[in-house]
């Protein structure tokens, strides 16, 4: 009976320390992220009364060749109402070596795009372009986008 009891209590607490309203990925084929391929995610909010943060994530494979990220999200909501936000954020530390959790020589990176910002019930559309100064990207095997309740 105590066993039952801890393994309802851990599933519980791990699923109420998720905060997670949204988590897709899009997988590029042949490793390239094209400039011409644009991801696009949807997602709705149920509850305005608590703010959001909106990640970014990157899974690329060893080779990636640049030492940052560039792009720009764009998010709309149901009244077409627009925020376009540049980004740019480092895949390549001081040491070139790669940043991310790393599981053999795939590399995984979630950074923070957008912090405690009000968002209004609604369907949301957002869609990621990679803009770097190279038509294609390669090494590049998904690009997602995760939206959890801010802490």
């Amino acid at each position: 009976m105590k066993k039952i009891i801890l393994v309802l209590f851990t599933i519980i607490a791990f699923y109420s320390c998720n905060n997670s309203v949204f988590n897709e990925y899009h997988e590029f084929s042949m490793l390239e992220w094209k400039q011409s391929e644009v991801p696009e995610f949807e997602f709705e909010i149920t509850n305005d009364t608590t703010n959001y943060d909106i990640y970014f994530t990157l899974r690329y494979v060893e080779g990636f060749p640049y030492q940052n990220m560039i792009g720009t999200m764009l998010i709309v909501d149901e009244n077409k109402q627009s925020s376009l936000n540049n980004f740019k954020f480092r895949v390549v530390d001081e040491n070139k070596d790669y940043i991310g959790d790393v599981a053999g020589n795939i590399f995984d990176i979630e950074t923070l795009l957008i912090k405690d910002t009000s968002l209004a019930k609604g369907k949301y559309k957002v869609t990621i372009e990679q803009t770097t100064a190279l038509p294609s990207l390669a090494f590049v095997m998904d690009a997602g986008l995760i939206v959890k309740k801010s802490e």
